[in-house]
């Protein structure tokens, strides 16, 4: 199994990187617990973020609109193309365990 890295709460293991699968997308699992929260807001520079719901629910901020996931739902986090970025993920919060 991949190694975890805890953020804040959070608990992310990368199951797969761009640099093991020729650079073409990491894919990741994040477990976030009830009333987890992302520990800073931030976008990711030219590339997309796709989130996936397991279990539980969660609401995210993109481009200041809130929009919950839950079990097999998906959100798509655009890429930005400079730096500093607009705040793509203001917010991050689990309603119920994962």
């Amino acid at each position: 199994m991949a190694e975890a890295i805890c953020i804040g709460g959070l608990t992310l293991r990368f199951l797969q990187d761009k640099h093991s699968i020729g650079g073409r997308l990491d894919l990741l699992e994040m477990a976030v617990p009830p009333q987890g929260r992302m520990p800073v807001a931030h976008s990711h520079l030219r590339w997309e973020e796709t989130i996936y719901g397991l279990s539980g629910t969660i609401t995210f901020t993109v481009a200041e609109e809130l929009r919950r996931i839950g079990s097999g739902q998906t959100l798509l986090s655009p890429a930005v193309s400079c730096m500093p970025p607009p705040m793509t993920a203001v917010r991050m919060q689990s309603a119920c365990a994962s």
